[in-house]
């Protein structure tokens, strides 16, 4: 791609041939599975990355909670335990 004719470079994106609208097209067409025949020629496989590494993010969150509500269940109920056994003994010298 040449420069413009008053001296001025092209912008990088449009110099490195990257269409924007095009990667949002496709990256929309892959998340709602609609319009997939219209951007399937455009060989640019940012939206689809983009999907997968998302995808990829939330599978994580959802396993580091479910992490942490098993720490949070062993610790609750270990806690829970200890308080009744302290309870039960200051009952027992209480009395």
């Amino acid at each position: 791609m040449a420069p413009r004719e008053s001296g001025e470079e092209l912008p990088l994106l449009e110099d490195l041939g990257i269409d924007m609208n095009m990667i949002v097209k496709k990256f929309l067409a892959i998340l709602t599975q609609r319009g997939i025949k219209e951007v399937a020629l455009y060989n640019d496989m940012v939206g689809t990355i983009v999907v997968g590494i998302v995808f990829g993010f939330l599978l994580m969150c959802v396993s580091i909670l479910a992490i942490f509500n098993c720490l949070y269940s062993v610790v609750r109920s270990s806690l829970e335990t200890s308080m009744a056994l302290a309870y039960q003994d200051a009952w027992r010298c209480a009395s």
